[in-house]
């Protein structure tokens, strides 16, 4: 997950993302959602229909002609899953995308910083929305100043605009995809299963048969709710990062 460190665009990236969204189904990338004469005619059209923005009629016709393209699976459910969890504490303060908890909704994202400073980038995600920003000059004569770090510079514009575009819409929270993935107490100085002499156990998703040895493993069925490791104060703590700087 090393952002920055090599030469991608930021729509390579942005499609990344929307596949571990998608729980390791290709995201295929289209830049225009459809095409109309001057008439109203529809002459080409890639709505979608998961895209809650397109309305009802165009979203279930949308899913009709596309009921037989089946989108490749490029990683396990779990395995994205997994990577999906990853980056939802790296959305949580004091992470590098603490800022991104004052959405106040689910996400997961990652910060990246070029070496020299040459590029700074965050890409997040809801449960409904992919977004991708990346700063920095289009050659490489000259780097930003000593602050420009994905956290800093493109966090703080990915927050605005999904603020404004999720703005009224609930997000839901990130689904284990199947009861393949279990949760399991975690002492955070050990790294081993918490005990009773653990002072503030932390909540882990392991892929089922990897998790520390021992027994009391909490598993959730599939398509329930994942259980909140988020505590009440991260947005609060995130709005704070903001107003301080950091």
């Amino acid at each position: 997950m090393a952002l920055g460190s090599s030469c991608v665009y930021p729509s390579e990236l942005t499609g990344v993302f929307a596949t571990f969204a998608r729980l390791g189904k290709k995201a295929k990338m289209i830049y225009l959602r459809r095409v109309l004469d001057r008439d109203g005619r529809i002459l080409e059209d890639h709505s979608s229909f998961y895209d809650p923005w397109t309305e009802l009629d165009d979203r279930v016709a949308a899913g009709y002609s596309k009921l037989f393209d089946v989108p490749e699976q490029v990683m396990t459910p779990e395995t994205a899953f997994l990577m999906q969890q990853l980056m939802a504490e790296v959305c949580k303060p004091p992470g590098t995308g603490g800022r991104a908890a004052a959405l106040g909704k689910p996400v997961a994202g990652k910060t990246g910083t070029t070496n020299d400073l040459f590029d700074a980038w965050f890409l997040g995600y809801t449960r409904d929305l992919v977004t991708g920003v990346w700063v920095g000059y289009d050659t490489y004569e000259n780097p930003m100043d000593k602050y420009a770090t994905g956290g800093h510079y493109a966090l703080p514009i990915w927050l605005d605009y999904m603020q404004k575009a999720l703005k009224g819409m609930p997000q839901g929270d990130f689904e284990a995809p199947s009861e393949k993935i279990v949760w399991v107490n975690i002492d955070g100085d050990t790294g081993l299963r918490a005990t009773a002499e653990t002072r503030q156990p932390i909540l882990e998703a392991y892929l089922k048969g990897n998790e520390p040895a021992d027994d009391g493993a909490v598993a959730t069925a599939p398509g329930q709710p994942l259980p909140q490791k988020q505590g009440p104060d991260a947005a609060q703590a995130a709005d704070q990062m903001l107003k301080g700087g950091l």
